[in-house]
């Protein structure tokens, strides 16, 4: 149960939360999924390394950040623009 309530006190009252969960646990709560879907998604993330997932996202975007980029009034060829290898 998803509850957000303020409880009543002498000093203004404090905030009530529900247990904490990743939302791939809310969404399994929901009861939307196929059990089927549930457990190739389970997977999925079982297999995940979150630490490896973000170091090869930022690589990425350093990859990125570094590709040239059209400058003034000069035309580009695309294809060959994005075949040039970035400068790290």
């Amino acid at each position: 149960m998803i509850e957000k309530s303020i409880v009543p006190t002498q000093r203004g009252g404090h905030r009530v939360f529900d247990d904490s969960q990743t939302p791939f646990q809310r969404l399994c709560a929901t009861k939307t999924l196929t059990e089927k879907r549930q457990q190739e998604m389970q997977s999925l993330m079982d297999q995940t390394n979150p630490r490896q997932l973000r170091r090869e996202i930022c690589d990425l975007l350093d990859k990125l950040v570094h590709m040239p980029g059209a400058t003034g009034d000069t035309t580009e060829e695309v294809y060959t623009t994005l075949a040039m290898p970035a400068k790290v």
